[in-house]
């Protein structure tokens, strides 16, 4: 669920991420990683219980 909620979000702010620089780029990849990882982490026990 997480991916496809951070998919989402890439078409709303391509022309945005296309104007950053390499750093900020970085920072925005690592920004996604952490908030991939928190629904994960929140997903994880409900997914399980159907």
């Amino acid at each position: 669920m997480a991916i496809e909620l951070c998919k989402v979000f890439i078409p709303l702010d391509q022309a945005a991420l296309a104007k950053l620089g390499p750093e900020d780029l970085a920072v925005q990849h690592e920004a996604r990683l952490k908030m991939l990882e928190y629904v994960d982490a929140f997903w994880d026990p409900v997914g399980w219980i159907g």
